[in-house]
This record gives structure tokens, sequence and C-alpha cells, in this order.
């Protein structure tokens, strides 16, 4: 593209050369007219001197004034068509300039407007291959080896943003929450505080009514506490090699045993080894395969909520198959989980927590 615009930029000054040099031509041409007309009055008046009257010179003069004026006047009219044109097409070309950004503005908008980084980052590679959108400084082709930080939007921009964020607004969820649940226990308010910053952090569910739901059924399964738990007993009395009969995946390596932890009990070798893989927790701090320990981290606890309700990933179900433009089915969103088993009484706390919400952030 930068090619083109230059050239059209070098055949312009062409164009307008050309133009003026027929300008010139039509003059010259005048000219020319006019010295032959006016030998002819010369010659006509040596002819005629001394019979020519006063009012047959002023006539001639007339005649060479008149001639005169046409030429300047087709002259002006070139001129002045020649400078309109110019002008015409610098604005013409600076409103196509224009709608050009206007254009790829809008397509960038609409690539990120997703609300997972990954498939924003899919999307604005996309365009910049396809030669829609330009990246002067390279900032969008390295999204590719870190997707996770490409700028986002919710899905649907009408939509806020779905959890409290200013501190303020956090107060006045927390004295709802009292107000709709009763007392909590000790480190409630903390903990929630924290998962509102991993879902702000997130931003893979960005609908009210899914994190509604996410809430309450993180309240379920830490008894109420918000904090990532372990499974009871800690995988004792499994073995070294012992496998779950059902599906074939291991339990325990040599010096690790991956039993339950976090907000939805992340169990099993195999399924620590693909979260680890797909939040891109290997090699870092965070690599739960070798730290599974770190499972119990409140952000990457969420993290492998967040992904796995967005991915269907604990049971074949997505959030999007139950809380959608077309519905908002709390109870068989428990099938994401965990079949029906206690459906009701989260259902029953998505409600609620949807209307805190909405209440807080003054969404209708």
């Amino acid at each position: 593209m930068t090619d083109i615009a230059a050239g059209n930029a070098n055949a312009e000054p062409n164009n307008d050369q050309n133009e003026n040099l027929l300008a010139n031509h039509e003059l010259r041409l005048k000219e020319e007219e006019l010295r032959i007309r006016w030998a002819e009055l010369q010659q006509r008046k040596e002819e005629n001197d001394k019979s020519k009257s006063k009012s047959s010179t002023s006539l001639t003069i007339a005649i060479v004034t008149g001639v005169i004026g046409l030429i300047g006047a087709i002259v002006a009219n070139i001129l002045q068509s020649n400078s309109t044109l110019k002008l015409e097409k610098e604005k013409f070309k600076a409103s196509s300039q224009l709608e050009s950004k206007q254009f790829e503005s809008s397509l960038i908008l609409k690539a990120i407007e997703t609300g997972n980084p990954e498939s924003a980052t899919k999307n604005l590679l996309f365009l910049l291959h396809a030669g829609l959108i330009k990246d002067k400084n390279g900032l969008i082709a390295r999204l590719a080896a870190t997707p996770e930080e490409a700028p986002v939007l919710p899905a649907n921009r009408n939509i806020p943003i779905p959890v409290p964020v200013s501190e303020s607004s956090q107060q006045l969820f927390f004295k709802k929450y009292q107000e709709y649940f009763g007392g909590s226990a000790p480190g409630t308010l903390n903990a929630l505080k924290g998962i509102f910053q991993a879902i702000e952090k997130e931003k893979s569910l960005y609908d009210v009514r899914q994190i509604a739901y996410i809430l309450a059924s993180i309240k379920f399964e830490t008894a109420n506490t918000f904090v990532p738990t372990e499974e009871v007993g800690e995988g004792k009395g499994h073995r070294y090699g012992e496998k779950n009969k059902r599906s074939g995946e291991h339990y325990t390596t040599p010096n690790k045993l991956y039993y339950g932890r976090g907000y939805f009990q992340l169990t099993w070798y195999e399924n620590y080894e693909n979260m680890n893989r797909v939040l891109k927790l290997e090699g870092t701090e965070n690599d739960i395969l070798l730290h599974p320990e770190k499972a119990l981290d409140p952000v990457i606890s969420y993290k492998v909520a967040a992904y796995a309700f967005v991915n269907g990933t604990f049971t074949g179900k997505k959030i999007s198959d139950y809380i959608n433009d077309k519905q908002t089915d709390y109870i068989n969103a428990r099938k994401i989980i965990n079949g029906l088993s206690n459906a009701t009484l989260i259902a029953n706390d998505a409600k609620i927590f949807e209307k805190i919400l909405r209440e807080t952030l003054g969404i209708k």
C-alpha cells in the first residue's frame, strides 16, 4: 500500500504539469492569432490611412481590446480550473486516507471484541497477514509469542465489567453480600476481592450471569469461604503408579501426589499436565506439574476454573451451553461440574449473585 500511495503522489505533479503545458500552448495559439489579426489591421490601416475615420480607428482598438480580453478570460478560466482540480484531488486524497484509517480502526476493534486474548491475537494476526491493517511498531506480530497480552474487549461491549473494580464498588458488593447471604466466614471478603482481581485480569468470562454462576459454584465448592481447598485426606492411601480405574489417569508420580486442589478440585496427573500446558505455566515458578501445590494459588485456581468453564474441560459441557443470548439456565449449568448434584442450591445462589452484581454495577 505504501508503494501505491507513493506512486500516486509522484503522478500528481506530472498531471498538473501537463495541464499547465496545455494552457500555455493554448495561450501561444491565441497570441499567434492576435499577431496575425494585428498585422491585417495594420495593413488595412496603411491602405486606408487617409480615408480612415476616427470612428474606424476606435472600432479597431475596441476589436483588439476585445480579443485580448477574450484571451485573458480563457487563460484565467484554464488556470482556475487547473487549481480547482488540484484542490479537489487533495481533498479526495485526504478523505481517502481518513476513511482508510477509520476502516482499519474498526477492523482492529472488531478483532479484539472477543473477551479472549488468544482469540483476539488470532484475529489481529489474520488481518495483519491479509494486509488489511498495518503494524508499524511490530506490536501485533509480537503477540504471536505472547497471545495472553493481547488487548481485548468484551464480546458484547454493551455489558460493562462484570465485577466491582473500585474500592467503593467492592465495599458496596460486600455489604449487599452480607445482607443477602447473612454472616460470612473470616477472610471471606478478602477472598472475594482476590477473585474479583483474577476475573478482571483473566477476562475470559464477561457476562454478569456467567460470573454470577461461577461465584455461586465457588461458594458451594469451598463451603462458603471462597478459598481454594485441598482434597480431604490429601491423597493418602494412594500408591505410586496407581491409576484411575475408569479413566486410566495417574494419581501419583514418585515424589508428588496430584490429588484435588483449587476451587474445583483439579485432580490426576494428566489433568495437571493439560492445565499446565493450556495456561502456559510450564517452566515458570507457577508450574503446577513441578509444584502441584501451586494449584491452590487463588489466581491460578481461578484460571483453571475459568478455562474449564469456557472450554468444557471438566465434563465436556461449557457455560455458554446454558448461559447465552437466548437463555439463562442456572439449573443445568451444574452439568459443567458434576451432573445435577446440588443444582438447585447453586442456581438459587447464582440468582442472588446476579442481583447483587447488577445492583452494585448499576446494570438493568
